[in-house]
């Protein structure tokens, strides 16, 4: 069934309503349905690298090191080095949650059932900020330790007799050797504030082993003025409507600028997936008629936000190039198909945005053709547009939050817990 686009006449306060609907979908549900994940990704690791989704306060980068250190201090054996490290977790659950921070508790609501430990979501974020230095996994930590304690305690044994290892047989430490102290209650009282010795630490491993991201930039504050900061500033969707935007690098302003375009126009194509399903539901089952409108006004918001930078996007759309340097910078795999398909939607946009008629884009064969091709390309046989019981199992809500590159649940979480650590000397 082709797609039709009606221009709807609600009354204010069914346009605020429906605003507010598309507010609070802005931050959430941006799964990757289209496959544009690799820019995406590569736009956050430039701007928040040793970051991901799922990572919430900033106190577990010490968290799982400390846990991991008190347990290769006490030579806990591989074979039960991991159940012992995934009690200690369970424990300090029950800890925070006495505390009266509660916010991004890991496993607030699972309790002993947490099925994705700290540990496991922040290991390669602690690599990547120089806190861990074990090179390997996990599972490669928990089947060599034992390896390191024999060789710790060959080389402890021969500095006590008066040799020095060669350089062949020095041990590598596993983790940071200035991490802060691991607190003598731990992890009875534990607790998500980070005191002003754990901010700066923190805060120095961003400076050195991110240098030149805004993740370093926005914790690179003088200490004199991060408290009249913490009280001015409020939070915002997206990092290039922080405050301190006027100050960033030539360099990180330039990734924001083509992180927000992508995240503006490509918001575009993830409505219009979702307002294809919506009729393709419809024409199965006709009680999806409010959604098909929902989307309508959703992608009318969409073209608002758009056409009011109309010049500036068709300026940057044309040339491409510089925003693909910026991408390959990130050293993300974007696949050929992917780029196609994203210059493809670029284009189709720029040219109605350039007549200024979203119902002509909306109608446009080339738009349904180029969606309903990436679908298929994708998922295969689980294509919604293309697989009825796929289609059946539709939420209604596929990806349709904007772009804000771990911004605003991560990054500014992590950020905010280091300065109010900081603001503590």
């Amino acid at each position: 069934m082709a797609s039709s686009f009606t221009w709807l006449d609600y009354s204010e306060e069914d346009k605020r309503k429906m605003t507010g609907v598309i507010d609070q979908f802005r931050e959430r549900d941006t799964r990757d349905e289209l496959g544009i994940g690799s820019v995406r990704d590569g736009f956050a690791d430039l701007l928040f690298p040793g970051t991901n989704t799922i990572q919430t306060r900033a106190k577990y980068f010490l968290f799982v090191p400390w846990i991991y250190l008190e347990l290769e201090n006490k030579k806990i054996p591989s074979n039960q080095f991991s159940l012992k490290a995934r009690q200690i977790e369970i424990d300090l659950i029950k800890a925070l949650m006495n505390s009266e921070d509660k916010e991004g508790i890991f496993g607030k609501y699972a309790g002993k059932n947490l099925k994705r430990l700290p540990s496991s979501v922040y290991w390669q974020g602690l690599g990547q900020l120089g806190i861990r230095r074990f090179k390997g996994n996990q599972s490669q930590y928990f089947q060599l330790v034992d390896r390191f304690y024999i060789k710790h305690n060959r080389n402890r044994a021969r500095v006590e007799e008066g040799e020095l290892p060669g350089d062949g047989e020095r041990v590598e430490r596993n983790w940071h050797g200035s991490l802060p102290p691991v607190p003598n209650d731990f992890p009875k009282n534990a607790s998500l504030a980070l005191t002003a010795n754990e901010a700066e630490y923190l805060k120095e491993c961003l400076i050195q082993s991110a240098h030149g991201s805004l993740l370093a930039f926005l914790v690179n504050i003088n200490t004199s003025e991060i408290r009249k900061f913490l009280k001015d500033t409020k939070s915002v969707s997206f990092p290039w409507e922080h405050s301190r935007y006027n100050s960033f690098s030539e360099e990180i302003k330039k990734q924001l600028e083509h992180a927000r375009y992508f995240s503006e126009i490509i918001w575009g194509v993830s409505l219009m997936y979702n307002l294809m399903l919506a009729e393709k539901a419809n024409s199965i089952n006709e009680n999806q008629t409010d959604r098909v409108k929902d989307y309508g006004v959703r992608l009318q918001n969409w073209w608002e936000i758009v056409l009011k930078r109309k010049s500036s996007f068709i300026e940057w759309a044309n040339p491409r190039q510089p925003f693909w340097e910026v991408v390959r910078s990130s050293h993300s795999r974007v696949t050929p198909a992917t780029r196609r398909f994203i210059d493809s939607w670029i284009d189709i946009t720029i040219k109605w945005l350039d007549k200024e008629n979203l119902e002509k884009l909306v109608k446009d064969p080339d738009v349904q053709h180029l969606i309903s091709e990436r679908e298929r390309s994708l998922k295969r046989g689980q294509a919604r547009l293309h697989n009825p019981r796929a289609l059946e199992l539709w939420g209604g809500a596929a990806g349709i939050g904007r772009l804000d590159y771990r911004w605003g649940n991560t990054a500014q979480v992590i950020v905010g817990d280091i300065l109010k650590g900081l603001a503590n000397n």
